[in-house]
């Protein structure tokens, strides 16, 4: 989750500029319906859909900053993730266990802190599982039990 975002928008976005703001795709949405003064549905063809999770990322993209997510969780190809500040809990589908990473320390995460964060890491879990109930993400799946002969 360290993917470069370049936008142009003349008269808008200053040229050269540069944020650390972290934003994610989910935020693009909320972006584009707050630049076209539109609003997002609670349902679709008489069906109560999920609420937006996204925050817009329009007083980024015109120089400031805005107050972030929370936790920002998500799913992608059998990898599960969640993301509290400069603190990210990965479960990897090759490696099958939650990892823990300090992002300001380690961008690359090469170093497993979960041992030594405990607490951080049930905290960071109990919000995947929350949002994961609300969303209907997969639960992370371990490793498959081998079959015994009888």
């Amino acid at each position: 989750m360290a993917t470069p975002l370049v936008a142009r928008w003349p008269g808008k976005i200053k040229a050269g500029s540069l944020t650390s703001e972290v934003g994610h795709i989910i935020d693009f949405l909320p972006t584009f319906l707050e630049i076209a003064g539109a609003s997002y549905p609670e349902q679709h063809n008489g069906k109560k859909i999920i609420p937006l999770e996204g925050i817009s990322l329009l007083p980024v993209l015109k120089g400031g900053t805005r107050k972030g997510h929370e936790v920002l969780c998500w799913y992608w190809g059998g990898s599960h993730a969640a993301r509290q500040g400069n603190w990210k809990l990965v479960w990897e589908k090759t490696e099958k266990r939650w990892a823990l990473y300090d992002l300001e320390k380690d961008r690359t995460e090469t170093t497993d802190l979960s041992a030594k964060h405990p607490e951080k890491v049930a905290a960071l879990k109990s919000a995947y599982e929350e949002w994961r109930q609300r969303t209907g993400a997969p639960a992370p799946r371990g490793p498959k039990k081998k079959a015994t002969r009888k």
